[in-house]
């Protein structure tokens, strides 16, 4: 491959690679950069083309906690039968689960912020970004906003300003989930490797998830891997049952009939 050709996606995978067997990351991605450079200087590449500017020196390691079906229904279920107690913090996980979004970045949430199916954010933890909200998540908002005389979705019970924190009431929905230790961030490393393992580009759930950052995205990598490796072993299967069973063609097997009757009366 010439330098010209290397490409931000597959420095980004090696990036992945280099980290996943190796903590030296910061100096190879240093000097991998410093080769980029030369190479823009020497007309090598394009200039501003370098492919490793944005990726991070520090490796997040792997992400990624696919929640069993049965905990989203238990989480789900007590969710229903605690919303007459303790509506603001239930809704708050809902949207939480359904969106992806940080936790601060649902509860700051401002009725101003929500244009349609998104909800603009202009100071979240790494800038401006775009929480999109899917039809389930759409409707508790409209349905909060119906009863609403805040400006913030989950306006404090005392004050002016948003609902900071929700752990106790977080603890009493896993206590009646009957789930034990499950953290709220957990529910966004969730949706994103839900997304992961159907098949949705890495670089769309880093949107999704408000990423800057390739390499924050790359943590959930391996389920991608997974679930190509599960595919692949399905059409292997596939292909391994139809040599099993070879089909002959019917006109093949009508001029094998005719072979063999005429050799019986010969």
């Amino acid at each position: 491959m010439r330098v010209r050709d290397l490409t931000r996606e597959q420095v980004a995978q090696w990036h992945l690679d280099v980290a996943a067997r190796s903590t030296a990351i910061r100096m190879a991605l240093s000097t991998l950069s410093g080769l980029m450079l030369y190479a823009e200087d020497h007309g090598l590449r394009e200039a501003g083309s370098n492919p490793c500017r944005g990726l991070s020196k520090k490796w997040r390691g792997q992400r990624g906690q696919l929640l069993p079906a049965a905990t989203i229904q238990a989480l789900w279920a007590a969710l229903d039968r605690m919303q007459m107690r303790i509506p603001d913090a239930c809704d708050a996980v809902r949207l939480l689960l359904l969106t992806g979004a940080r936790r601060s970045e649902i509860l700051s949430l401002e009725w101003d912020w929500i244009i349609g199916s998104r909800a603009v954010l202009k100071d979240s933890k790494e800038g401006p970004r775009t929480i999109w909200l899917n039809t389930a998540a759409r409707a508790i908002l409209d349905a909060r906003q119906c009863d609403s005389s805040s400006p913030f979705v989950f306006p404090a019970p005392r004050g002016n300003g948003p609902v900071k924190v929700i752990d106790f009431a977080w603890a009493a929905i896993r206590a009646e989930a009957g789930i034990g230790r499950l953290r709220v961030h957990d529910l966004r490393h969730h949706f994103a490797s839900l997304a992961v393992s159907n098949g949705i580009d890495l670089h769309i759930v880093g949107q999704l998830l408000g990423h800057h950052e390739v390499d924050s995205t790359l943590g959930y990598a391996h389920l991608a891997t997974d679930a190509l490796m599960k595919s692949a072993t399905r059409v292997s299967r596939v292909i391994d049952r139809s040599l099993r069973t070879p089909r002959i063609p019917s006109n093949e097997r009508g001029r094998r009939k005719s072979s063999v009757s005429g050799g019986c009366h010969g």
